[in-house]
């Protein structure tokens, strides 16, 4: 512990040694301080612009998908009710279709096969064996073949038919009726032509004789005495096609979905209409596609409300942050400009050198930029022009395809977006370089706080050193004049 200055002389040392470490210290301290308040903001700034990015790309990565912008809705009426579902027809739309009404039959459905075979009364399908053989399985140009070993059981046979690694769709089941047990294959494989067989055959490669010993296992239905109504073929057993008429002409499908059966529409069909017609109405679903525009337009603002508020020139703090001014300029300038692909995709249809006025950036179909850098679709047209909103029915109605690019396209504005975003939120990106700088700079400060102690206490140290020898000098020199004035003063007698 450290002497107590002014023992000895009797002066305030003590004060004096601790205005001067106060007054050394207390500047250092006070800067170390704000500095850690300015880099602990700062990093709560890009805190918030990383969750802010974050939302936003999220945001993006849907609008960054040309199906957002080319929803379809669709309506059906059936036996006098409307609905937008239907429980025997289903729609998907593939891009921008131009819609229509149209009067739908389902008169078939596709169906897989199903072959029995019985294999007796007192058969026992956990212990009774057949020998070795192979077993083929066929259906339309799909095939694959099950090796039976000597000792394989019935119950093997099947885990072996089920588990095959080239099934295309068989499932091999057991029965146990009051006729003994009943073998039972499914195939899922649909369509006219495809129903299944099962053969004993001598060799992997499907040739030579089998020894007949797994004859029970085989199954089969005669092409020949297939039904030529589809339902009483299906009932037969027989894998059958689904059929559907579209304003009466017949449309057939090895599946139940039928890709194109309408120009960019898709029918997918799970019950008969039994014959009626449903009336189908497909159109563009413009209002979901506004709610997309709208949800862009909305993350955007969002994004660039906190960028403003981040470099506030007096308030933000990240006002003097450069790669936060050069996102903001960046993000700026992809909004406001044309995607390149589309202004070089236009054409020249009149032959005069000028190429077709063509909807290539956000400003076309009706979405500007404000002073404030936000986002917005104005609903009044200044100088007789048409309204931002009017430009954005417009583009929707009769320039959907564009739209569709303007965001969404490979260098579309959402694109673009969606890349610039994420470079910047990368393990490598600035937002991490940025987060791992101003935390050096935060480790920084402990270790200037340590470096301040130790300067401190050999400040104080070098102070108690001076005053020390200050004390003793004063104190030698307050005894000699105590000495002297006891000399030159004595004490007088009592008389």
């Amino acid at each position: 512990m450290a002497t107590i200055a002014g023992i000895g002389s009797g002066l305030d040392l003590e004060s004096i040694i601790n205005t001067f470490v106060q007054a050394e210290k207390s500047p250092k301290v006070q800067r170390l301080n704000q500095k850690e308040l300015d880099l602990t903001a700062q990093l709560s700034g890009v805190g918030t612009l990383k969750s802010a990015l974050s939302n936003f790309q999220k945001t993006l990565s849907k609008i960054s998908d040309p199906e957002s912008f080319y929803q379809n809705s669709a309506s059906f009426r059936y036996q006098g009710s409307s609905s937008d579902s239907s429980s025997q027809l289903g729609v998907k739309t593939d891009g921008v279709v131009s819609g229509g009404t149209f009067n739908v039959e389902v008169n078939a459905l596709a169906q897989g096969s199903r072959l029995a075979s019985n294999l007796g009364v007192g058969t026992n399908v956990k212990t009774d064996t057949l020998g070795a053989g192979f077993l083929k399985f066929s259906a339309g140009s799909e095939e694959f073949v099950v090796e039976v070993e000597a000792g394989d059981t019935i119950e093997n046979i099947l885990n072996k038919v089920n588990d095959a690694d080239s099934n295309f769709g068989v499932k091999a089941n057991i029965i146990n009726s009051d006729a003994g047990p009943v073998l039972v294959y499914n195939s899922e494989l649909t369509g006219s032509g495809n129903t299944l067989n099962v053969s004993e055959v001598g060799a992997l490669d499907g040739t030579g004789v089998g020894s007949g010993n797994l004859a029970s296992l085989a199954a089969s239905l005669d092409p020949a005495l297939e039904p030529a109504d589809p339902a009483a073929a299906a009932a037969a057993g027989y894998a059958t096609s689904a059929k559907i008429s579209v304003d009466g002409q017949t449309i057939t499908s090895n599946t139940n979905t039928f890709e194109n059966a309408i120009s960019g529409i898709t029918l997918n069909t799970t019950e008969l209409t039994n014959g009626s017609a449903i009336s189908l109405t497909v159109g563009t679903d413009t209002e979901a596609i506004k709610e997309v525009i709208n949800e862009f337009i909305a993350g955007y603002n969002k994004l660039q409300d906190t960028m403003s508020a981040l470099s506030e020139p007096k308030k933000g703090v990240m006002a003097f942050d450069s790669s936060l001014r050069q996102l903001e300029s960046t993000m700026r300038s992809v909004v406001g400009g044309s995607v390149k692909s589309l202004v070089e995709a236009a054409t020249d249809t009149n032959g005069d050198g000028i190429k077709d006025p063509t909807m290539s950036m956000l400003y076309d179909m009706g979405i500007t930029m404000n002073e404030s850098g936000r986002l917005e679709i104005s609903s009044i047209g200044l100088g007789g022009q048409p309204s931002g909103q009017q430009r954005l029915d417009d583009a929707i109605k009769n320039n959907l395809s564009n739209l569709g690019k303007v965001f969404a396209g490979g260098d579309g504005v959402a694109t673009k977006l969606s890349s610039l975003t994420g470079s910047y939120l990368a393990s490598d990106g600035v937002v991490k370089k940025r987060e791992q700088a101003l935390n050096d700079s935060l480790k920084d400060i402990s270790d200037d706080r340590i470096q301040l102690d130790r300067y401190i206490e050999d400040y104080e140290s070098t102070l108690r050193k001076k005053y020390t020898a200050l004390d003793a000098t004063v104190a030698k020199y307050n005894a000699t004049g105590a000495y002297l004035e006891s000399v030159l003063n004595p004490p007088k007698k009592d008389k």
